[in-house]
């Protein structure tokens, strides 16, 4: 019989040394960014009743759900989405709060995936959603945060590309789809699946005509800077989509105002879950990513689901996904060790006071853990750790340079933060002894 205490179930993972730390500050870093422009952290249950997710019109897939069964029989899930779970909060514990409610979360989401798609089942997502408001100004809000939290990221050539639900959906209406067939070609335009869009609408039983054809063929093409949002105008008339048109230039105006236009795209095809969405919505993507690491929009039907009427419009971050791209482009860990300080057993307090010393002034250290100062010089070196303190036989501390394998003096005064090391130009005082 097989025994699988040395394997993870399928889409999980371990995360080690350097790719934890980075993932940790990232986090740390997402969270700090929404704060800053007045979100307040809200956390839910990793375990939440199915029903908060059954029956959410554009809703999860059921089947993508991690199922079990409390005492009394109830089904639970393992929190599938963030955002839902916000919504249920907001109309059942905040019906009497000062609107807009601003909110910021950092949690883990589990949701299975295709089998060896090589995707996660579980990640890290930090968000922020918009309840309330004036929807236009919350989009903006909500862009602006969406943008400043990639480029703060420090990952490479980030960009934001943009969508409208109501294009499509006033481009479906203008042709009198119904509702399956709209679904159906909705489906094969967001996996950019032509063939299969073109082979539907030629065999459909009733045919369109050309000019009709003409604009769902090419709506997966409608990708590219603002000249796409003019071509977009030839296609269609209808009033929703070009409302939709309208808004999209408009948001781009201010934000590009703001000094943000060079982080903006457009991709009319981006008709992801068009019953959740019912206005802006929008991808992050940075280089080293397979897939985008930032999504969201406005979803104005969802807190009915919960009994209260009001608008919304949030996004989410894939901490993982961003951790994998930002380890490509920057494979040092800013919060890795740069001291590694030793000492007899004897002198074990001092040692722990000068580690205390120095995190204290922003500079990352550890205890040496090892049996001789040979073997601690060796551990640093293996670990890429620069310096190394050790307490020498005349009752003071001796510096060890790793890098160039030499000692260097060694005074005790001010820490400069950014590269970890000590010098004598501060006036903080000397390290403690």
């Amino acid at each position: 019989m097989d025994r699988w205490n040395k394997s993870i179930p399928e889409g999980m993972t371990d995360l080690l040394f350097g790719l934890g730390c980075r993932k940790a500050d990232l986090e740390n870093d997402c969270m700090e960014s929404f704060r800053a422009r007045g979100f307040s952290p809200l956390e839910t249950p990793t375990l939440e009743y199915y029903d908060v997710f059954d029956g959410i019109p554009g809703g999860l897939d059921q089947t993508g759900m991690y199922k079990l069964f409390d005492a009394d029989g109830h089904i639970l899930v393992m929190r599938p989405d963030l955002t839902i779970p916000m919504a249920r909060v907001t109309a059942t514990r905040l019906a009497g709060a000062v609107f807009p409610l601003r909110f910021c979360y950092r949690g883990q989401v589990f949701r299975t995936r295709q089998n060896f798609g090589g995707m996660r089942h579980e990640w890290t997502q930090c968000g922020v959603e918009i309840i309330g408001g004036e929807p236009d100004r919350a989009d903006l809000d909500c862009l602006e945060a969406a943008v400043s939290v990639l480029l703060e990221s420090g990952a490479s050539q980030p960009k934001l590309e943009l969508g409208q639900a109501d294009f499509f959906k006033g481009v479906a209406e203008e042709l009198s789809l119904d509702p399956a067939e709209t679904e159906l070609i909705r489906g094969y335009i967001e996996k950019k699946s032509f063939g299969n869009v073109q082979d539907y609408l030629k065999n459909r039983a009733k045919p369109l005509k050309s000019s009709e054809m003409e604009a769902l063929m090419d709506l997966p093409w409608l990708f590219g800077g603002p000249e796409v949002l003019k071509k977009a105008r030839a296609y269609t008339r209808h009033p929703k989509a070009a409302a939709a048109l309208d808004q999209l230039e408009s948001l781009h105006s201010k934000l590009c105002l703001m000094g943000l236009g060079e982080y903006l795209s457009f991709d009319l095809g981006m008709v992801h879950q068009l019953g959740y969405y019912t206005g802006i919505i929008f991808r992050g993507y940075v280089k080293g990513a397979g897939e985008y690491v930032l999504s969201g929009g406005r979803y104005d039907r969802l807190l009915s689901q919960f009994g209260m009427d009001r608008g919304a419009v949030g996004f989410g971050v894939n901490v993982d996904s961003l951790t994998q791209a930002a380890g490509e482009m920057e494979k040092k860990d800013r919060r890795a060790s740069r001291y590694l300080v030793w000492g007899g057993w004897e002198q074990m307090e001092s040692v722990y006071t000068m580690v205390d010393y120095m995190r204290k002034h922003d500079c990352p250290a550890e205890v040496g853990l090892l049996r001789d100062e040979k073997e601690a010089v060796r551990y640093a070196v293996d670990r890429g750790i620069p310096y190394v303190l050790i307490w020498d036989e005349h009752g003071g501390w001796a510096q060890w340079d790793v890098r160039s394998g030499r000692p260097v003096p060694f005074n005790g005064e001010g820490m400069t933060a950014r590269d970890g090391s000590l010098d004598d130009r501060s006036d903080q005082g000397a390290a403690p002894e």
